[in-house]
């Protein structure tokens, strides 16, 4: 299964950079069929990637929720945009759809952070959160499958 981890966030406010932190982690496990993207928000250019990818990973910071969730997305029946700076997963897997670029399974990992001030070095909370995020994304990667949360 041909996958692609996507880690995005903002490395100069401490926690937020969790997702890039857990992105980079998986690329240096060389998985076969497994590439890796970093960025700083989801952005409409991503959806023209979506029909090379059988599944698509992304990793992001949280501010609230559980330490680590991973669920898996489904699209968004909203077909606006409330500002051109936000565009969720729900609403990129849809225009992936709608657009026929197609039509991969996708999946959000949210890692909690404690700190979102200037900084670059993430608190030695999200660190742990890191290593348990990065482990649900190679069992996802490995087993081709994952518990998913009952709100998906």
């Amino acid at each position: 299964m041909k996958t692609l981890v996507i880690g995005y966030g903002n490395t100069l406010r401490c926690d937020d950079g969790v997702g890039i932190h857990v992105a980079q982690e998986i690329e240096k496990e060389g998985f076969d069929g497994v590439e890796v993207r970093t960025c700083q928000q989801l952005h409409m250019d991503l959806v023209s990637e979506f029909g090379d990818y059988d599944r698509i990973i992304l990793a992001d910071a949280s501010v609230d929720g559980e330490e680590v969730e991973m669920r898996k997305i489904r699209p968004t029946s909203q077909n606006f945009m409330a500002s051109s700076h936000h565009l969720g997963p729900e609403l990129l897997l849809r225009l992936s759809e709608i657009t026929h670029f197609g039509e991969p399974e996708l999946y959000l990992c949210m890692v909690r952070g404690r700190c979102f001030d200037y900084g670059d070095q993430l608190s030695e909370e999200a660190k742990g959160r890191a290593r348990s995020a990065i482990g649900q994304i190679k069992n996802l990667i490995a087993e081709g499958g994952v518990t998913v949360d009952a709100r998906s």
